[in-house]
């Protein structure tokens, strides 16, 4: 058997030309935007989007050494002057290490001795502060 005639379309920005409406778009169709039936996300998923942007943009990471261990450093801070932490790094097979991690707040700065070894207690009963 041979092949008389061979049509290859290569172009990324058109629609499946064998579909039985090949102008519309479909649904799920690949692009970065995505869709939904409304053509718009619902103010929830487009809360959670925000929040998970805003922290990706506090995310710092760099590759080490000769065995790639990449490391990941998120900074926090609150309205309050507080400060958070925490430094991760992971290597090729998956191992993860805790590198580092820092949780600094104005009210424990104030705290007394005796405040502070007051709270330590609470914690350690399982007392909810």
């Amino acid at each position: 058997m041979r092949l008389h005639d061979l049509n290859v379309v290569t172009d990324l920005d058109q629609y499946d030309p064998n579909s039985s409406t090949p102008d519309e778009p479909v649904e799920y169709d690949g692009t970065p935007r995505g869709t939904t039936e409304r053509g718009t996300l619902s103010p929830e998923i487009q809360d959670w989007t925000n929040s998970a942007t805003q922290l990706m943009n506090q995310i710092q990471s760099w590759w080490e050494g000769w065995w790639p261990r990449i490391h990941l450093v998120l900074s926090l801070s609150t309205p309050m002057g507080g400060l958070a932490t925490l430094h991760i790094s992971v290597d090729l097979l998956g191992d993860i290490r805790s590198e580092n991690s820092v949780l600094d707040s104005p009210i424990l700065d104030t705290m007394s001795d005796v405040e502070m070894l007051r709270l330590v207690y609470l914690k350690k009963v399982g007392y909810h502060v």
